[in-house]
């Protein structure tokens, strides 16, 4: 109770060699209700410059979670990369003000908001992170969310999110 945030390293020991983020490291993303920076152990660069927050603008953030992004971002001089990926080339009035929200949470830090058109985030996430200089991902985790959709299909083969930075989970769960 009353934990700020859980780091932890990851092997990704997993009977799937091409997950970096094993079981139980997910279990935890899914189950603790405070952010969850996974850190893989081949990651050796603890200065993160560019940060990848993924997001499909339809969540109400919380500010607690959105400043320590902000605090760390700050404390980096780090660049926050917004990813929004959808077919639909605008946004609906909710996800607009999700992104106004976004934007105004990080006006002390550097920004830019990107938008991929298709359908697979994973896809869109892991191409990003190998065009871009990415130090870090962030995403957001409630129930049945954007998240979870790509995190916990019904195999875990199906995942296909390897990547070998830290990985910021926040919660948007209820504490």
């Amino acid at each position: 109770e009353n934990v700020d945030v859980v780091v932890m390293g990851t092997k990704g020991e997993t009977s799937n060699k091409k997950i970096t983020f094993g079981s139980n490291t997910l279990q935890v993303i899914k189950y603790v209700k405070c952010p969850v920076l996974a850190i893989p152990a081949v990651y050796d660069d603890v200065h993160p410059k560019q940060i990848l927050f993924s997001t499909d603008y339809q969540l109400p953030y919380k500010r607690r979670e959105l400043k320590l992004v902000s605090s760390i971002a700050k404390c980096f001089v780090s660049k926050v990369n917004f990813l929004y990926v959808s077919k639909f080339p605008s946004l609906s009035l909710r996800q607009q003000d999700n992104k106004n929200f976004l934007e105004a949470s990080f006006c002390d830090n550097q920004i830019n908001f990107n938008q991929e058109s298709g359908e697979d985030v994973t896809k869109a996430i892991n191409t990003f992170i190998i065009e871009n200089p990415i130090d870090m991902l962030v995403m957001v985790n409630t129930r049945h969310s954007y998240l979870e959709n790509i995190l916990y299909q019904s195999t875990i083969e199906k995942i296909g999110l390897k990547i070998d930075i830290p990985f910021l989970v926040l919660q948007n769960l209820p504490r």
